[in-house]
C-alpha cells in the first residue's frame, strides 16, 4: 500500500483504466522522466482496476534487478513463484511462462529503462499468457510491438496570474504536503508581486 497521498492525474488515471479495460490491449506503458510520479501512477490505477483480474495485481520492482539475467528471477519472486531447479527441464523463463499461462492477472513492470534489451520476455508472457497484462513504467521506448503509450509529465503548474482563480492547483497542494512531511511547520504565504 502506498503511503503517500496521490493528488490529482485524474484525466490519466481514467485514460489508463480504460486502455486496460480495452480488449486490444495489452501493454500500456507510462513513460517520463525520473520522478514524474511515473510509479504512483501505476499504483493507483493497477488499485482501481485490479478486481478485473481473477489474480489481481503484482507489483515488480525492477530499480535492483541489475541485469536482464536476472529478469525472470525477479518477476518470479514478485510474484511468490519459486523456479523448480530440479525440475527434468531446468529453464526458469519456460517455468515463469508456464505459471503465468493461464492466470489472470495485471503486473506492474516498475522502472524498466536500464532492462530495454529484455522487453522481449514482456512479449513472450503476453503471448504465452492470454490474460495477462502489463503496465510498465520506463524512462524509454520498448519498441515493442502492441504498446500503447501514455507519456507522464509532471503535475501542472499554474502561473502567478492563474493563481487566485486556482486556490488549490494541484502541484502546489503536493508541493505543500511534501514540504510540511520535511517541517511540520511550513506555511505556505501568498505575497503580492510588485
Amino acid at each position: 500500500a502506498a503511503q503517500t497521498s496521490f493528488i490529482g492525474r485524474k484525466a490519466e488515471l481514467q485514460q489508463i483504466e480504460a486502455t486496460i479495460h480495452d480488449p486490444d490491449c495489452r501493454l500500456i506503458r507510462l513513460v517520463g522522466p525520473g520522478g514524474c510520479g511515473k510509479t504512483r501512477l501505476a499504483l493507483q490505477a493497477a488499485g482501481k482496476v485490479m478486481h478485473s483480474f481473477a489474480d489481481g495485481a503484482c507489483f515488480v520492482s525492477l530499480e535492483a534487478c541489475a541485469s536482464i539475467r536476472y529478469l525472470v528471477s525477479t518477476i518470479a519472486q514478485a510474484l511468490r513463484f519459486d523456479i523448480d531447479g530440479y525440475a527434468s527441464d531446468f529453464d526458469p523463463k519456460t517455468q515463469l511462462l508456464d505459471y503465468l499461462r493461464n492466470r489472470s492477472i495485471l503486473l506492474i513492470m516498475d522502472g524498466f529503462e536500464h532492462l530495454v534489451e529484455g522487453a522481449g520476455l514482456l512479449s513472450e508472457i503476453l503471448e504465452a499468457a492470454p490474460k495477462v497484462k502489463l503496465i510498465v513504467t520506463s524512462r524509454q521506448r520498448l519498441g515493442l510491438h502492441g504498446e500503447w503509450v501514455l507519456q507522464v509529465e509532471g503535475l501542472p503548474v499554474h502561473l502567478a496570474g492563474d493563481y487566485a482563480e486556482h486556490r488549490s492547483p494541484d502541484a502546489v497542494h503536493l508541493f505543500c504536503i511534501r514540504a510540511r512531511q520535511a517541517n511540520a511547520d511550513f506555511q505556505l504565504v501568498e505575497t503580492q508581486q510588485e
